[in-house]
């Protein structure tokens, strides 16, 4: 996960040196990686994609540690917590790029 969010560029970083990509396809984002052959897919709510759509870029939060993709606002809140007061956090940028279906 280092690795990835060194390849995103830190946000410690005042003009990351490579960016990782966001492939928007309709309702749908897909993460990629320079030097990478596979991507991925990222579960976002539409209202989410369409703000990386419209701005082209986006602020990644990486947690390593595993969450269920049902979990509700205080169990996001408290694994937050949890991950920044143990250092396992990790924050990047990505652009976004559109491609056609």
């Amino acid at each position: 996960m280092r690795h990835l969010v060194e390849t995103l560029g830190g946000l410690a970083r005042v003009e990351p040196a490579t960016l990782g990509t966001l492939v928007t396809v309709g309702s749908h984002t897909l993460l990629r990686f320079p030097g990478a052959h596979w991507g991925l897919q990222l579960p976002a709510h539409p209202q989410w994609t369409r703000l990386v759509h419209d701005h082209g870029r986006a602020t990644l939060i990486l947690g390593p540690d595993p969450i269920a993709q049902s979990a509700d606002a205080p169990r996001v809140d408290a694994y937050i917590d949890a991950a920044l007061a143990r250092g396992r956090l990790l924050f990047g940028f990505a652009c976004r790029t559109s491609r056609t279906a």
